[in-house]
């Protein structure tokens, strides 16, 4: 089963942001959303449940941007077309 989540992430610059990772069914990061995600909700519940998980990723070690990812990594960057326009 196919899935995201938030991960923090160490920018190249020395400051800090929340991404989407995006996995495949065997856990492998297959993209990451190329600007940090901003917390939004149809309701209120709805925005409280996506902050809450982005604070609750600061829990783990925080990723690098840049060259994080092995050099055999198969995914890219790329633009998805539906009602939020994320890259991964």
């Amino acid at each position: 089963m196919n899935y995201w989540n938030y991960k923090l992430f160490e920018e190249q610059t020395g400051g800090f942001s929340i991404r989407e990772v995006f996995y495949d069914d065997n856990d492998e990061i297959t993209s990451i959303s190329e600007e940090p995600a901003m917390p939004v909700g149809t309701t209120e519940q709805e925005l409280m449940k996506h902050l809450k998980a982005m604070l609750d990723c600061m829990k783990e070690p925080a990723m690098r941007e840049g060259p994080f990812t092995p050099d055999d990594a198969d995914f890219t960057f790329i633009l998805e077309e539906n009602e939020h326009t994320k890259y991964h």
